[in-house]
């Protein structure tokens, strides 16, 4: 609905037994090209939302990254050296949180995953949250969560990345300027889960 058309470079579309399509990443170098997703732009409240199978648990893939330069970035990765997820949010400054995400993700199994900024809160766990299949999770980090995401217009969002691609299965992403409630998360979740046979 805000015409955030993506450019897909070897991902393949497939079908669930549902009958929901799905993009299926081979690992290697296939993504998909979002565009300048302008809400992602220096914003104060944002999030982010779909669901993810990922092939291999504790592999280096890229979920979504939109780069502009070291110290001003949003991703979220998976990270095969310390088998923790990353939630990145760089403004003027590398700041994240991680968790061991193979606690509660289970390898060729679909996940829901929603992540919730709101910079207008106070303090890192407020600032920065995670649920995975309806469940907010403790996470551990890394420096001061911004207030703001960066300044990032005129760079591009992209599922997964040419260099440390995903491999498995995304579905049904969606990016919103607003902080999602876990009332808001749940209701998502049990909207759509008969799609996935969860």
């Amino acid at each position: 609905g805000k015409s955030n058309n993506g450019t897909i470079s070897g991902a393949v579309w497939e079908r669930l037994s549902s009958g929901l399509w799905y993009l299926d990443f081979d690992g290697t170098d296939d993504n998909v090209n979002c565009g300048d997703v302008t809400q992602m732009n220096s914003a104060s409240t944002l999030t982010i939302k779909g669901w993810f199978n990922q092939t291999v648990l504790d592999a280096t893939d890229n979920m979504f990254d939109k780069y502009k330069d070291g110290d001003e970035r949003l991703l979220t990765y998976t990270y095969a050296t310390d088998g923790l997820m990353y939630l990145c949010i760089y403004n003027v400054g590398t700041t994240y949180g991680t968790f061991d995400y193979s606690t509660v993700v289970t390898a060729g199994k679909w996940f829901h995953f929603v992540e919730v900024f709101d910079g207008t809160l106070a303090g890192n766990a407020n600032r920065l949250k995670l649920y995975i299949d309806n469940v907010l999770q403790t996470l551990t980090f890394t420096g001061t969560i911004p207030a703001t995401t960066a300044n990032m217009a005129g760079f591009n969002f992209f599922l997964s990345q040419t260099s440390n691609a995903f491999n498995g299965g995304m579905a049904l992403l969606t990016a919103c300027s607003s902080a999602w409630t876990q009332s808001q998360v749940t209701n998502n979740r049990n909207q759509e889960r008969h799609l996935f046979g969860v």
